[in-house]
C-alpha cells in the first residue's frame, strides 16, 4: 500500500515538474517582434482607456496614442499573422493581444 502511495506521488511530481517545463519552455519561443507588439497593443488598449477628464489630460492621452501609432496596430496584426501563420501558439499570441472590436483591421478595410 505503501509502495502504491509513493508510486502515485512520484508520478504526480513528474507530471507536475513537466507541466511547468513546458510552460517556461514556451515563454522563450514567443518572437520579440510579437512580444513588442502586445506591449505597444497594451499601452495602447491603456490609453484609449484612459479618461480625458480635462484639456491637459486629453493632449496627454493623445500625445500618447499618437507616439505609440495605435493607428496601425490593426496592421501590423495582420502582418505578424502572416509571417507565423504556420505557427499557431503564436497566432493565439497575437489574437489574445488585440481587441477585434476595437481595432479595425486596415489591410481588411483596404480590401487586401
Amino acid at each position: 500500500m505503501r509502495d502504491r502511495f509513493v508510486f502515485r506521488t512520484l508520478l504526480f511530481c513528474a507530471f507536475i515538474g513537466l507541466a511547468f517545463r513546458r510552460s517556461f519552455a514556451n515563454e522563450g519561443l514567443t518572437p520579440k517582434d510579437v512580444k513588442a507588439f502586445i506591449q505597444r497593443a497594451d499601452e495602447c488598449h491603456h490609453w484609449a482607456g484612459e479618461e480625458p477628464y480635462n484639456k491637459d489630460r486629453g493632449a496627454e492621452i493623445a500625445r500618447a496614442i499618437q507616439q505609440l501609432q495605435c493607428e496601425t496596430l490593426g496592421h501590423q496584426a495582420s502582418s505578424l499573422k502572416k509571417k507565423y501563420a504556420n505557427r499557431r501558439s503564436v497566432l493565439t499570441t497575437i489574437q489574445t493581444a488585440i481587441r477585434e472590436d476595437e481595432i479595425s483591421d486596415n489591410n481588411e478595410s483596404a480590401g487586401e
